[in-house]
């Protein structure tokens, strides 16, 4: 507000200048404002791109740590190799939760306590998968990727086959992107 009141105040000092030097000197001083104005709002634009892109680094390896998880819970049979043991997906999840509290977005946060919160043991396993689909749609988000063009279960569909069929039989709701 001061800045307001001094350029103000300077301008009508000059324009009380009855000349062509005060007019050259209020046109050259705008100009150069303009120019160091411009170049600083730049320059605080490309500090917070990257701050945005540090911070995006230190998410994906984390995230790429929990899908990996998640992929090996998945598909441990089919390949042959064993399951990982509930002690292992315990830490799994544990360093997770403790890399998601200082990484995660708030959508990434929610969707993950969503998931921990589901009664795997009581309930339907699709309904699981689409918790398992709406984490990875939050984690997408986070790292700048865009869902709008994904429909209910195209991300799932990735990993199970005849996810279609069992969709059909299920009526659901659209998570959000």
């Amino acid at each position: 507000m001061g800045l307001y009141w001094f350029i103000s105040a300077l301008i009508d000092k000059l324009n009380s200048i009855d000349s062509d030097l005060g007019k050259a000197i209020i046109t050259g001083g705008v100009t150069v404002s303009i120019a160091v104005l411009t170049l600083v709002i730049g320059k605080l634009w490309e500090q917070q791109v990257k701050i945005q892109q540090d911070i995006r680094e230190k998410k994906i390896p984390v995230y790429e740590k929990q899908i990996e998880i998640f992929f090996s819970l998945i598909f441990a049979e089919k390949n042959g190799d064993d399951k990982p043991t509930q002690e292992e997906l315990r830490k799994a999840f544990q360093l997770f939760t403790e890399k998601l509290i200082i990484w995660g977005s708030p959508e990434v946060i929610q969707a993950w306590s969503e998931f921990k919160l589901y009664d795997w043991q009581n309930s339907d396993s699709l309904e699981g998968f689409l918790k398992v689909e709406a984490l990875l749609r939050a984690i997408r988000k986070d790292l700048g990727n865009s869902n709008s063009k994904l429909a209910l279960g195209d991300i799932s569909k990735l990993f199970i086959n005849d996810f279609d069929i069992v969709i059909a039989e299920t009526p659901l709701q659209k998570p959000k992107n």
